[in-house]
Formats: structure tokens, sequence, C-alpha cells
């Protein structure tokens, strides 16, 4: 549903902005078989999603330290694989380099964009928040 609505949903439009703080929302209407009516309210959070961002990019910087130290966590194996490049020669020594896919937020397996969806149906409320991308 959040892909769906990715585009749409920082919009002046959406904007709600409340003691400094600015938040998109918007309130999507359906009708489903299962559910019923059901409303679903998705919410964005641009400071939150830099947040996770810089979060992100900082425990990459420390995965990279490890590498280059070779101190390495074995429950880091599977970031290691997938953002860095390590090569080894006699004259150069250890090299690692950031992975083609580092270079793309999108690639980065990470919730670029934040976004809570709040699900009003009957009596049953849910939320969860998922990335938008």
């Amino acid at each position: 549903m959040i892909a769906e609505h990715r585009d749409t949903l920082v919009r002046p439009g959406n904007l709600i902005g409340e003691n400094g703080s600015i938040l998109y929302g918007k309130t999507l209407y359906k009708t489903t078989p299962v559910h019923g009516r059901t409303w679903y309210h998705l919410y964005f959070d641009p400071a939150r999603k830099d947040k996770v961002i810089a979060s992100f990019m900082q425990k990459l910087r420390t995965l990279k330290d490890e590498l280059e130290a070779d101190k390495l966590v074995e429950s880091h194996r599977t970031m290691y694989e997938r953002y860095f490049t390590v090569r080894e020669t006699p004259v150069r020594g250890r090299s690692v380099n950031d992975n083609d896919q580092g270079k793309n937020l999108r690639d980065l397996h990470l919730p670029d964009h934040p976004c809570t969806v709040a699900k009003d149906g009957g009596s049953n409320r849910q939320e969860e928040t998922q990335a938008l991308v």
C-alpha cells in the first residue's frame, strides 16, 4: 500500500505541522470483503528519515573500520558481503571499498522513508511502520 502512494504522500496538501515538527499524512478509504469499510492513515516524518539514514551510514562506517582493522564480527558477515569489497595484495595490503550497491539508498535495504500506517476498520486498529521505498 505504501509503495502505491509513495510519490503522492509528500505534497503541500498533506502537510501536518505541529509544535515545529513537520509530518505528512494521508487518509485512504477502502472497502474489502474481508474487512469491510477500512480507513488507512499514512504518515511520513522526514526528520525521522534523516535520522535513520545517518544511523545507517554510521553503521556502515563502523563495518568498514572493522574490515580495515581485520577485526571481524561474525554477526556482521552478511553486511560485509553486501556493502563492501575487500582485496588483499602483498604489496599494498588490505583494501576495503564500498560495493556499487552502497551508492544508491534504494539498494541499501533500509527504511529510507519510514512511514507509519494506521488502519481503522470496525472495532480494531492496527499500526505498523514500513519503508516507503
